[in-house]
């Protein structure tokens, strides 16, 4: 059970389980500020009935219930809780209210941004030497393979060790390996930009309702 401290129709405390110090608390923030005389024998310790403790006429500590309306998570939210009062309980109602549509926008645009820098900092498979390696193309070993390739003369050769093998790269090798990281990497941005002008251009939040804002799951090495 759950109980909510009111001054009249005001929440002051709650809802929470029942906790003494708690409420004991808040009684005496109202003691003061409204310069009254509260009895605090009537407060227990332990609590788990669900009667209502009345501590004046106005203020009243009420075992509680939460009730939700159903709505779609996608373009709306819960607003509340708004406060009835009925046969002794409390009773919080949270209604479905829509999101604005800018608000709503910009929500959805974070999701992309954040799936974009997931899906940047992966693994993609690539073809090298007859082998189907992973390369990992996170931002930190993009600049490893950049590095080593500027640091290459011809003819040299690097071991590097992939999950799959361990591989001699040529520099054409390293090459084509920067090529597909950053060519993926480069399709992400676009997907990212593309995908934002897309949800700026909608006038709805129905339009907008199970937008697809790529949450695919991640690439793992040789998969």
């Amino acid at each position: 059970m759950i109980y909510s401290l009111f001054n009249n129709t005001e929440l002051i405390n709650g809802p929470r389980a029942w906790n003494y110090k708690s409420f004991e608390s808040s009684l005496q923030e109202l003691e003061e500020e409204l310069e009254i005389t509260i009895d605090y024998t009537l407060l227990p310790l332990r609590k788990t009935d669900e009667t209502v403790l009345e501590i004046t006429s106005n203020i009243k500590i009420y075992p509680t219930q939460l009730s939700y309306e159903d709505l779609n998570a996608n373009i709306q939210f819960h607003n509340g809780p708004f406060w009835t009062f009925e046969n002794g309980y409390a009773i919080g109602n949270y209604v479905a209210q829509d999101k604005e549509l800018e608000v709503l926008k910009n929500e959805l645009k974070a999701k992309v941004t954040a799936n974009r820098y997931r899906k940047e900092n992966t693994y993609i498979p690539a073809e090298v030497q007859n082998t189907t390696v992973s390369i990992d193309i996170s931002r930190g070993e993009r600049e490893i393979y950049v590095l080593r390739y500027s640091l290459m003369a011809d003819g040299e050769t690097v071991t590097w060790k992939f999950p799959e093998a361990w591989l001699d790269l040529s520099k054409n090798d390293l090459g084509l390996i920067v090529l597909v990281g950053s060519t993926y990497t480069q399709d992400q941005f676009n997907w990212e930009k593309e995908t934002h002008a897309n949800i700026d251009a909608k006038v709805s939040i129905q339009e907008l309702d199970g937008f697809n804002v790529g949450d695919e799951p991640r690439i793992a090495p040789g998969l």
